[in-house]
């Protein structure tokens, strides 16, 4: 990694292939101890120069879902957020903030995300629009 990293710089490259690892890093396999992430892949994301490589995984995230549209009952993406909400969770609990706080920073777009498209493409009412958002705040939150 620390070869990669030194021709990438020299290079102009470091940015384009920390991104790239990120998003290679997504499909990583779980854990051995069956830890949702490899351990070691959770360690790496959580370092303090990763930032371009955290943008790449949260940018897999997303692009992993494919073309979807957002079912007006928010069921896929309340799922979503609660996946992501219990990873952070675990993540944290072993001590890996910085990643922890990446994988609540994609809850609260995929909230914000749905939240606008429902708003553009849905003939949803403010109350119906808010009481959903707020559903999934709640899941966000707790």
């Amino acid at each position: 990694m620390k070869l990669s990293k030194e021709k990438c710089e020299e290079t102009g490259h470091l940015d384009v292939a920390l991104s790239h690892i990120g998003r290679v890093l997504y499909y990583s396999p779980k854990d051995q101890k069956g830890f949702w992430i490899n351990e070691e892949v959770a360690k790496v994301l959580n370092s303090i120069d990763v930032g371009k490589m955290l943008e790449g995984f949260s940018s897999e995230v997303y692009n992993s879902r494919g073309v979807h549209w957002v079912d007006p009952s928010g069921k896929p993406e309340i799922e979503l957020t609660e996946k992501y909400r219990g990873f952070a969770e675990k993540i944290e609990n072993i001590g890996y903030f910085r990643f922890a706080a990446t994988l609540k920073t994609i809850c609260y777009i995929v909230i914000s995300d749905t939240t606008r498209t429902l708003i553009h493409t849905t003939r949803c009412d403010d109350v119906k629009i808010s009481s959903f958002r707020e559903k999934l705040l709640i899941n966000y939150n707790n």
